[in-house]
């Protein structure tokens, strides 16, 4: 009988010994948690509002530039040379006061013609642009 309770007790020590190696990972684990948790995350990040220029003024006027699927230019309605569209964009970036730009492509146009003239745009006129799809008039 003292053979079988030695055996259970062994057992329980090797049982006991086998959970210590997981309890102290545990608790490394836990402590890098909670240390996770508490701590800056790094360097500071600058704020959002700061980073992000704010949205141009609603009161401002609104200078339209469409883009048919044809490959024509309009500004404001009127065709227009895309080297003409530019350069009064360029103008008007120096006013205190440069109108609202809204870049409407056609529908069929593709993906990466409609991203190459809204970069193209917002390399003229900067943070004026705003680009509005044509599947976005029909939504509410």
């Amino acid at each position: 009988m003292d053979e079988l309770h030695a055996s259970d007790r062994l057992a329980q020590q090797s049982a006991v010994t086998g959970l210590i190696p997981l309890i102290d990972v545990l608790l490394v684990v836990l402590t890098f948690l909670m240390w996770m948790s508490v701590s800056p995350g790094g360097p500071p990040q600058p704020q959002q509002s700061q980073a992000r220029k704010a949205a141009p003024d609603p009161t401002l006027p609104l200078q339209v530039v469409a883009l048919s699927q044809t490959g024509r230019w309009f500004f404001n309605g009127t065709p227009t040379a895309y080297e003409a569209i530019t350069s009064r964009l360029r103008a008007d970036s120096g006013q205190p006061r440069a109108p609202r730009v809204l870049f409407l492509p056609s529908d069929g146009l593709e993906m990466e013609t409609v991203s190459e003239s809204y970069r193209a745009l917002r390399a003229t006129a900067g943070d004026r642009v705003r680009l509005r799809m044509p599947s976005e008039d029909s939504q509410p």
